[in-house]
């Protein structure tokens, strides 16, 4: 009787060790799953703040290339709009004499 109740000391403690191992096998295990989902995490994070930078200098650029066309137009017009101006005031001169010729020299 007393080697039984040896025996089931010593499978007591074998599960208990058994149990001790599992725990703490578990909690290893988590441990390591949280250490690598959160390096996942942060190599995620990484590459899409890598993709948002990329995208906004894209933007950018795309916005600067607008800013610059749009500039250039603008200048050209102003130019076009410069000479048109010239023009008619040079023609408005001409009137001006012309009308100030014929009323000097009596024509109306």
């Amino acid at each position: 009787m007393e080697e039984a109740l040896k025996d089931i000391r010593e499978s007591e403690l074998k599960a208990k060790k058994i149990i001790e191992n599992a725990e703490k096998s578990k909690t290893d295990m988590i441990s390591k799953a949280r250490h690598e989902s959160l390096k996942r995490l942060n190599q995620e994070t990484a590459s899409a703040d890598r993709e948002k930078d990329e995208m906004v200098r894209g933007a950018a650029k795309k916005l600067e290339s607008s800013k610059a066309e749009a500039i250039k137009k603008g200048k050209s017009d102003a130019e076009k709009l410069g000479q048109k101006a010239r023009q008619n005031l040079k023609s408005a001169e001409e009137f001006i004499i012309k009308k100030f010729e014929d009323k000097i020299s009596g024509r109306q």
